[in-house]
């Protein structure tokens, strides 16, 4: 065992890692680039010049943003993170499509709208097939994978993926209902639930199940509800011959138990697994005893049994500059 971990130790910090692939995540972030003598005084990062670490250290690390906008209020740690904003106020869309007749304010925005004519998908996901065609969509998906939600609600233990689902949940704490319906004075949390209930007045009347007489407002949902009662599951995995009542489940269950990558290996014996739900029923079901959070960033105090774990989490964190 000592010997594994001598392999698997990175040599300028003395950090040991449970796999190369963790090792190379950490490598790759550059810690150790000589070209980047600007150390972060809050967490492990570097950087290559002294404005680029100020800046990452009052994002992070503070609460400081000097930059505010004179009409809304809103404020920011970068003057260009404002005039970016600004632009949202006049109006302006100087950036334009060569392809098309879009125009954008942000050039961000024109490159994430090029790739839909392209295709292209260069954020490609390290621990599945997935890939993406702009960061923010990468980044979200890798919190699934990860488990971070780093939304937190300030009213209940809760916490989401996504800002905008934490934004509809904190409404069920105030009572805001914004979401108006057209046909009656019905108003609602958010728009999903606004476009169910709007259903109700396009059709002409409730849709019934012949077999119990449940109701449902959704055709969609009739149809798989029905599939209870005759037993059918036509969607059928091509490795196994399991099959499942929706598609999916299907997706669920070909990830899971199909997949060549698995990269969620457990620390107490040689079990490994393609996701982290599996790897932690695992973990809790077998060395419940032995699990201890002993793993923790330095850049924002969330806490890890497992240092492949932590390495995936403090990669967001490196990209992020």
């Amino acid at each position: 065992m000592a010997a594994r971990r001598s392999r698997l130790e990175c040599v300028p910090c003395g950090m040991v890692f449970n796999s190369a692939q963790t090792l190379r995540i950490h490598l790759d972030g550059s810690l150790h680039d000589l070209s980047r003598p600007f150390k972060c005084h809050g967490c492990p990062l570097v950087f290559a010049d002294s404005a680029s670490r100020d800046v990452h250290e009052r994002e992070s690390h503070t609460r400081l943003r000097p930059y505010a906008c004179t009409v809304c209020g809103m404020t920011f740690a970068r003057d260009h993170a404002l005039q970016n904003h600004l632009l949202k106020h006049t109006g302006d869309k100087p950036h334009a499509c060569v392809l098309c007749s879009e125009s954008f304010a942000h050039p961000g925005a024109l490159v994430k709208h090029l790739r839909t004519h392209t295709g292209e998908k260069p954020f490609k996901c390290w621990l599945c097939p997935k890939a993406f065609s702009d960061p923010s969509g990468f980044k979200v998906h890798i919190r699934f994978h990860t488990g971070e939600k780093p939304y937190k609600c300030q009213f209940c233990p809760k916490a989401f993926v996504v800002s905008h689902h934490l934004k509809h949940h904190v409404r069920t704490h105030t009572g805001e209902r914004p979401c108006k319906c057209q046909y009656c004075p019905m108003a609602f949390a958010d728009p999903a639930t606004l476009k169910r209930h709007q259903t109700v007045h396009l059709l002409k009347e409730h849709l019934k199940c012949s077999v119990c007489q449940k109701e449902f407002r959704l055709v969609g949902d009739l149809n798989k509800h029905l599939k209870v009662h005759t037993g059918e599951k036509p969607h059928q995995c091509s490795r196994c011959n399991k099959r499942y009542l929706s598609l999916s489940s299907l997706r669920a269950h070909v990830f899971r138990a199909h997949t060549e990558i698995k990269t969620h290996k457990c620390n107490f014996c040689p079990k490994s697994y393609s996701d982290s739900p599996n790897l932690q029923t695992h973990l809790r079901k077998i060395h419940s005893e032995k699990i201890q959070l002993t793993y923790v960033c330095a850049e924002c105090g969330k806490e890890f049994f497992r240092s492949d774990s932590l390495m995936s989490h403090l990669w967001w964190h490196l990209k992020s500059e």
